[in-house]
């Protein structure tokens, strides 16, 4: 059974973990182990996305670092695995970048979008309607 957890775990590339369970001494302590290595892992892009953001903040509010902000933004974005902040960070990347801090950039591109599907389907049901 531990050898099955094992190849799981290795199929899953958690390499390290999965050697936890494949020693052959006390499986109680492998099994503590590796959720232990298990969590630690899974705190890292917490940490790692922490640091990217702040590091962006700092760089964003000096003068001509917003492209090195920008970076920063969209590392965080891939290392963490929360679909909302993967979008917070991409979105503040995107702003940054552009050198507008607030959304105005972004929804002023919604709209000018808007605008061209309004106009778009407006010849094709014109075309239609028109025969």
């Amino acid at each position: 059974m531990y050898d099955k957890i094992g190849d799981m775990l290795f199929n899953l590339g958690r390499e390290d973990s999965a050697i936890i369970f494949y020693r052959k001494n006390n499986k109680l302590d492998s099994i503590l182990e590796c959720y232990t290595s298990l969590i630690d892992k899974a705190e890292k892009p917490i940490k790692k996305y922490d640091s990217y953001m702040d590091q962006g903040n700092k760089l964003r509010f000096q003068k001509q670092q917003e492209a090195d902000a920008a970076e920063s933004y969209f590392k965080a974005a891939g290392v963490v695995h929360d679909p909302q902040k993967q979008q917070n960070s991409v979105l503040t990347a995107y702003n940054t970048f552009l050198g507008n801090p607030n959304n105005n950039s972004i929804q002023q591109l919604d709209i000018s979008e808007q605008q061209q599907r309004n106009e778009y389907f407006k010849d094709i049901i014109g075309d239609i309607i028109d025969p």
